[in-house]
Protein backbone atom coordinates (compact mmCIF):
# COMPACT_ATOMS: atom_id res chain seq x y z
CA UNK A 1 0.00 0.00 0.00
CA UNK A 2 1.34 3.54 -0.87
CA UNK A 3 1.56 6.06 1.93
CA UNK A 4 1.82 9.95 2.34
CA UNK A 5 2.92 12.02 4.78
CA UNK A 6 0.71 14.26 5.90
CA UNK A 7 1.19 16.79 8.34
CA UNK A 8 -1.61 18.21 10.23
CA UNK A 9 -1.79 21.34 13.00
CA UNK A 10 -3.47 19.93 16.94
CA UNK A 11 -2.69 20.77 20.10
CA UNK A 12 0.52 18.90 21.68
CA UNK A 13 -1.80 16.33 23.59
CA UNK A 14 -3.75 15.29 20.54
CA UNK A 15 -0.39 14.33 18.73
CA UNK A 16 -0.06 11.47 20.27
CA UNK A 17 -3.85 10.62 19.45
CA UNK A 18 -3.44 11.58 15.56
CA UNK A 19 -0.41 9.00 15.54
CA UNK A 20 -2.29 5.90 16.53
CA UNK A 21 -4.93 6.51 14.41
CA UNK A 22 -2.71 6.79 12.03
CA UNK A 23 -0.82 3.04 13.05
CA UNK A 24 -4.49 2.51 12.84
CA UNK A 25 -5.51 3.03 9.68
CA UNK A 26 -1.60 1.58 8.06
CA UNK A 27 -2.39 -1.72 10.06
CA UNK A 28 -6.25 -2.27 9.97
CA UNK A 29 -8.46 -2.14 6.60
CA UNK A 30 -11.51 -2.47 8.50
CA UNK A 31 -10.54 0.44 10.71
CA UNK A 32 -11.45 3.25 8.06
CA UNK A 33 -14.58 2.83 8.05
CA UNK A 34 -15.05 2.40 11.31
CA UNK A 35 -13.86 5.82 11.29
CA UNK A 36 -15.82 7.30 8.28
CA UNK A 37 -18.69 5.71 10.32
CA UNK A 38 -18.16 8.02 13.47
CA UNK A 39 -17.40 11.01 11.48
CA UNK A 40 -20.22 10.81 9.61
CA UNK A 41 -22.11 10.22 12.91
CA UNK A 42 -23.29 7.08 11.75
CA UNK A 43 -22.94 5.06 14.40
CA UNK A 44 -26.12 2.74 13.35
CA UNK A 45 -23.62 0.72 11.27
CA UNK A 46 -21.56 -0.20 14.04
CA UNK A 47 -24.53 -0.85 15.85
CA UNK A 48 -25.75 -2.66 13.47
CA UNK A 49 -22.93 -5.20 13.74
CA UNK A 50 -23.50 -5.47 17.53
CA UNK A 51 -26.69 -6.35 16.94
CA UNK A 52 -26.51 -9.09 14.48
CA UNK A 53 -23.80 -10.52 16.69
CA UNK A 54 -25.72 -10.42 19.58
CA UNK A 55 -28.96 -11.86 18.01
CA UNK A 56 -26.45 -15.32 16.70
CA UNK A 57 -25.52 -15.31 20.22
CA UNK A 58 -29.03 -15.34 21.42
CA UNK A 59 -29.64 -18.14 18.77
CA UNK A 60 -27.28 -19.79 19.64
CA UNK A 61 -28.30 -19.97 23.03
CA UNK A 62 -31.85 -20.49 22.13
CA UNK A 63 -31.05 -23.79 19.87
CA UNK A 64 -29.38 -25.26 22.81
CA UNK A 65 -25.96 -24.96 20.96
CA UNK A 66 -24.65 -23.79 23.94
CA UNK A 67 -25.19 -24.51 27.46
CA UNK A 68 -24.53 -21.85 30.01
CA UNK A 69 -24.90 -23.05 33.89
CA UNK A 70 -28.42 -21.61 35.87
CA UNK A 71 -26.08 -20.63 38.74
CA UNK A 72 -22.21 -21.19 39.36
CA UNK A 73 -20.73 -24.11 39.81
CA UNK A 74 -19.88 -25.19 43.20
CA UNK A 75 -16.61 -26.21 44.23
CA UNK A 76 -16.15 -30.05 44.45
CA UNK A 77 -14.62 -31.22 48.03
CA UNK A 78 -11.25 -33.01 47.61
CA UNK A 79 -11.00 -36.28 48.40
CA UNK A 80 -9.84 -37.29 51.76
CA UNK A 81 -6.34 -37.94 52.06
CA UNK A 82 -5.73 -42.32 52.22
CA UNK A 83 -4.26 -41.73 55.30
CA UNK A 84 -4.89 -44.79 58.06
CA UNK A 85 -7.38 -43.49 61.08
CA UNK A 86 -5.52 -43.34 64.73
CA UNK A 87 -7.28 -44.58 67.70
CA UNK A 88 -7.73 -41.64 70.00
CA UNK A 89 -4.99 -41.06 72.55
CA UNK A 90 -5.41 -41.73 76.19
CA UNK A 91 -6.65 -39.38 78.61
CA UNK A 92 -3.75 -37.93 80.83
CA UNK A 93 -4.28 -39.13 84.41
CA UNK A 94 -5.96 -36.77 86.58
CA UNK A 95 -3.63 -34.83 89.06
CA UNK A 96 -5.59 -33.78 92.46
CA UNK A 97 -5.50 -34.68 95.95
CA UNK A 98 -4.42 -38.37 96.44
CA UNK A 99 -6.45 -40.47 99.02
CA UNK A 100 -4.73 -42.20 101.25
CA UNK A 101 -6.12 -45.71 101.93
CA UNK A 102 -5.93 -46.70 105.98
CA UNK A 103 -4.50 -50.14 104.37
CA UNK A 104 -1.75 -47.81 103.16
CA UNK A 105 -0.16 -45.60 105.67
Amino acid sequence: MDTVQTNVRVAEGDRPLIVQVAQKLRSDPDFRTRLVALLEEQPGVLIEERIKTLEQQVGWLLSGAIVVPRAPARPTAAPAPAVPKMPPGKAPPSIGPRRISPQNP
